[in-house]
């Protein structure tokens, strides 16, 4: 009997323990419940009250005729065909391609106003440009903008070098500081220096759209209020080579909805050759060949397209690979299969370069039994003998050591 009344003290004990602890547990269950509501709260009334600075509802009575009705903003581009006035631009570049020095280059055309690249107009600015440089240590950007000399660096707001600092815009008292210091510098271009560093903290991993979009937002905010008409943003391509015309961002494709305009920036492996294409809205330009200033660090157009010089390229095959088969008794070659089997460069590309010369009447193609015969033309025989002499340059983008072969004398294989 005492083993069992030690037993029933003991679990008396027990349960009165339990119910204090169920107690305790509910009531601190009950005060988080109470904070969070607090939070929630007012986190809800501090986007309400943002929120009410973003918008002011059309007055009453107005239609669509009143709408378009407003007068025509004075210019259409701040960069001719590139980026359309107060437009959000983003620059898509492959790795190591030269995306800051693309961006140099355009605060330069800005702040200089002169034609970006060399080539597209850009409209005279009343404020100036902004720079937040996120990607190079504060001296190196200083060096490359010395690099590039701009004639009127008073255009250009002081730059705002962030390296390894993060400027959280989404939080509000940062935004006010930020908006303020826009305003105070008269920023109305700005151009970021990459994404994925302006939005640490915010975004957990590239492929977040949710995350993106409310970056996205954040900046359109800080530009209505501050007063900055026109972005421009940076990001990166896949390290994996992407089909040409079909570029895109890194990650997720929040970043590519929000753009009004995007340039894809890449370079060709075997020529080195940098190419600038863009689309987006009222904006549809082909890829441009560029070419680089090592010393002055400039980018310009280089006059034609990709696909114009590679046209050009491969007629230059062809011509080639047809003069030295005349040249070796083979006049005219008897099929075009001995043409090709003659011809370098990509293979996948040879009856593609082959018709190219023929319908730009460089080569004529005969009957010759069951095949057609090749042979040059006046137009094409001309085009040979300056390549040999020396008194037409290769087209633009040929690797120098083909140049160097021509100079030496030397007969293309």
């Amino acid at each position: 009997m005492v083993a069992i009344k030690v037993k029933t003290k003991d679990t008396v004990v027990s349960v009165g323990r339990a119910s204090k602890e169920t107690e305790q547990f509910e009531s601190d269950v009950q005060r988080h419940v109470h904070n969070i509501r607090v939070t929630g709260e007012a986190q809800r009334r501090i986007a309400a009250e943002v929120a009410g600075e973003g918008y002011t509802l059309p007055a009453s009575g107005r239609t669509l005729a009143d709408d378009l009705a407003m007068p025509p903003r004075e210019r259409k581009y701040t960069i001719d065909q590139l980026h359309t006035a107060g437009g959000n631009s983003l620059l898509v570049a492959q790795f190591k391609t030269g995306k800051t020095t693309l961006q140099l280059n355009l605060m330069k055309a800005l702040a200089d106003r002169e034609p970006f690249l060399g080539h597209f107009e850009v409209a005279p600015l009343e404020g100036r440009v902004g720079f937040w440089n996120y990607e190079l240590d504060a001296d190196m950007f200083r060096e490359w903008g010395r690099d590039i000399g701009i004639v009127h660096p008073e255009r250009v707001a002081e730059p705002f070098h962030l390296r390894g600092a993060s400027l959280p815009l989404w939080l509000k008292p940062v935004q006010d500081e930020v908006v303020e210091w826009l305003r105070t510098n008269e920023v109305q271009f700005l151009i970021i220096d990459p994404a994925a560093e302006a939005w640490n903290g915010l975004v957990d991993t590239e492929n977040d759209n949710t995350g993106i979009g409310q970056f996205c937002h954040v900046l359109d905010e800080v530009k209505r209020r501050a007063g900055v008409t026109d972005l421009v943003l940076s990001t990166h391509m896949g390290r994996v080579q992407p089909d040409e015309d079909n570029e895109h961002s890194r990650g997720a494709t929040r970043l590519e909805d929000w753009m009004d305009a995007g340039w894809y920036l890449r370079k060709e492996t075997k020529s080195e050759t940098r190419t600038l294409r863009a689309r987006g809205r009222d904006v549809e330009l082909e890829a441009l060949d560029l070419t680089y200033n090592h010393g002055t660090r400039r980018l310009a157009f280089s006059g034609q397209t990709r696909d114009k010089r590679r046209a050009q390229e491969g007629t230059q095959v062809v011509v080639d690979a047809l003069a030295e088969l005349e040249r070796n008794g083979q006049h005219p070659a008897k099929s075009t299969n001995a043409l090709t089997a003659a011809m370098s460069g990509d293979k996948t590309h040879h009856s593609e370069w082959v018709q190219a010369a023929e319908k730009e009447g460089y080569i004529m193609r005969s009957q010759n039994g069951k095949g057609l015969s090749c042979e040059l033309t006046d137009k094409g025989r001309d085009l040979a003998s300056r390549r040999v002499t020396g008194n037409k340059a290769p087209p633009a983008g040929r690797a120098p050591l083909k140049v160097q072969r021509k100079r030496r004398g030397g007969t293309r294989k």
